[in-house]
């Protein structure tokens, strides 16, 4: 009993010194000022939201996700007032925090205790915020923070998408996820081919190990697929690229080579050995063993063979930056 009462006292207080050490992020957004961009979007945001989508989609982007979230938000430009690109960091942050929390309460529960969930997700919002590379522009610029409400959608994505790959769900369940990814599919063009390819592996795994197409699962994928070009061939995205002077075109091959450099050093060098990542992939170790040997619904994902999943994870990451480098034109 006093063993499990001093336990519970560390994680209440490793947890309390995870959310004090987030207080600082929250407390500089009373100074996010409009910028750049912001003063475009607040002007063509003046005649209504919808107009703004529409022209958005028809004459720059075809990204509607962040378009409708932009037109929700309808941030203005006030004299004398951030009020509201203060409270939208707020949001972004707060927002981030309880996806993670919902990540786990969905796939671990009835593994992790409540107050177990809450110390894991506080110690990754710590980190995740402590290391971030370009903190300024993921959580301060009005306009490119919503790359991280996206962020905040695709963790409770997979959370869903975890819980019926382990287990059954009921078709209204399977409703929202699709609702869910046809939002998913109006995101960045390098978050969209992450996810086609991601589905596309779990359907062709399920293919050749039950020699049979999940009905589902496959229909994800074809829904997915047709939102995302619904997305990338939107009048928006064809008219800009008809006006962008870009080298990409001529530059393929550096930027297939350049890619590989950028995910050793960015996913090897700076994630392994410059953030905690390692250190809690160390401590994670003896919990991962105990969960595959457990009867949780959860080991089903562990049952796809290890190297299938490391070549899926590597050729995801690697056009993560291929495309990138490709479509800046370096």
């Amino acid at each position: 009993m006093l063993v499990r009462l001093t336990e519970k006292k560390i994680k209440l207080f490793l947890i309390g010194a995870c959310l004090l050490s987030v207080i600082p992020y929250f407390l500089t957004c009373i100074y996010i000022q409009p910028f750049y961009d912001d003063f475009i979007f607040a002007d063509q945001l003046a005649n209504g939201a919808f107009e703004f989508i529409k022209s958005f989609y028809l004459n720059w982007s075809g990204r509607y996700a962040e378009e409708i979230l932009m037109g929700l938000v309808n941030a203005k430009i006030t004299h004398g007032s951030n009020i509201q690109y203060a409270l939208f960091g707020v949001m972004v942050l707060i927002t981030l925090f309880i996806s993670l929390l919902f990540f786990l309460h969905h796939v671990f529960k009835n593994y992790f205790s409540t107050l177990d969930k809450v110390l894991i997700a506080s110690g990754i919002f710590s980190f995740y915020l402590v290391f971030m590379p370009e903190l300024c522009t993921a959580f301060y610029w009005y306009c490119s923070s919503f790359y991280q409400v996206c962020l905040s959608v695709l963790i409770i994505n997979f959370a869903l998408i975890i819980n019926l790959y382990c287990e059954e769900k009921s078709n209204a369940y399977k409703s929202l996820v699709l609702l869910l990814n046809i939002f998913i599919a109006g995101f960045s063009e390098v978050t969209i081919f992450s996810i086609a390819i991601l589905y596309g592996a779990v359907v062709g795994y399920q293919y050749v190990k039950n020699k049979k197409l999940e009905k589902f699962w496959l229909l994800l994928l074809i829904v997915f697929v047709l939102f995302a070009g619904f997305n990338i061939f939107s009048p928006g995205n064809m008219l800009r690229m008809t006006v962008s002077q870009t080298k990409g075109k001529e530059s393929f091959l550096f930027c297939s080579v350049r890619a590989i450099y950028d995910l050793v050093l960015f996913h090897g060098v700076y994630i392994f050995f410059k953030t905690p990542f390692l250190l809690f992939c160390l401590i994670s170790t003896p919990a991962f063993f105990k969960l595959i040997r457990s009867s949780h619904p959860l080991v089903k994902i562990f049952n796809v063979h290890p190297f299938y999943s490391l070549i899926v994870t590597l050729l995801i990451f690697y056009l993560q930056h291929a495309l990138s480098l490709y479509g800046a034109g370096y």
